[in-house]
């Protein structure tokens, strides 16, 4: 294992704040004022109104009408839109997880694996089940976690020493053990795929295949479904999913 170059970087509080700001509009119900999201952050008001002035002016926020609430603007859609035109990954992947997500009822999530510590749903396809994943395109969650993150242990070039300290600091339904986790890790890098059952949603098996670039764990596609319903159809669920990947990589 190549040791990793330590990337060093000036801190912008600026620039750290404005995207806070826009990840709390992006998850609130409701318009928020300044006060509320200046409470919810610990900014200071006067700091967080001129934060918010900019991102208004650049079209990003925009005022309630009537109110001074602030709410994320039709400019966050054109950054957005210029991602998903230039990801030949997505415009690809979306039909088929679809398609994938239909024949097996399973919900299907393509996520990109921003570090260790945190990934992002770039495509998703939610099963006809009645249990629905808390999860859109654009959320966020912890990379070591479910099946994914088995995935991403053993094919994204990380040290047993960041494993042992990231490791405590994961949520589960029901936590595995160390020792299991790691035999698990072992697996899924001879297998390909990495599998959580139960651990991660309680009655619930997910599947994940990793996409490889430069031969490290740069996405990976992840199936969430009934534990016994994915058990009887994991060998043709798995042959499908890297068969969309190897398609991918055509392309």
């Amino acid at each position: 294992m190549t040791a990793k170059k330590e990337v060093r970087f000036r801190e912008v509080p600026a620039v750290r704040k404005a995207v806070a700001i826009l990840r709390l509009l992006s998850r609130a119900a409701d318009p928020m004022g300044v006060n509320a999201i200046s409470k919810e952050l610990e900014l200071v008001p006067s700091t967080c109104l001129h934060i918010l002035r900019v991102l208004a002016e650049e079209g990003l926020v925009v005022t309630e009408s009537g109110t001074k609430r602030y709410t994320l603007n039709v400019g966050i859609l054109s950054l957005a839109r210029g991602l998903m035109r230039g990801n030949e990954m997505i415009r690809f992947t979306q039909p088929e997880l679809d398609r994938i997500s239909r024949r097996y009822n399973v919900s299907i999530i393509a996520a990109k694996t921003i570090d260790i510590e945190h990934s992002v749903a770039v495509a998703i396809s939610h099963s006809s089940s009645a249990m629905r994943l808390n999860v859109e395109v654009g959320s966020r969650f912890p990379t070591l976690v479910s099946a994914t993150g088995r995935c991403y242990a053993a094919f994204g070039n990380v040290s047993d020493e960041e494993l042992a300290e990231q490791f405590p600091k994961l949520r589960w339904h029901v936590a595995p053990s160390r020792r299991d986790w790691k035999k698990q890790i072992s697996e899924a890098k001879v297998q390909g795929y990495a599998v959580d059952i139960g651990n991660y949603i309680s009655g619930h098996m997910v599947i994940s295949v990793p996409i490889m670039d430069h031969d490290l764990m740069a996405y990976g596609i992840a199936a969430v479904g009934n534990e016994t319903q994915v058990k009887k159809s994991k060998d043709d669920l798995v042959a499908d999913i890297k068969a969309v990947i190897e398609n991918i990589d055509k392309h």
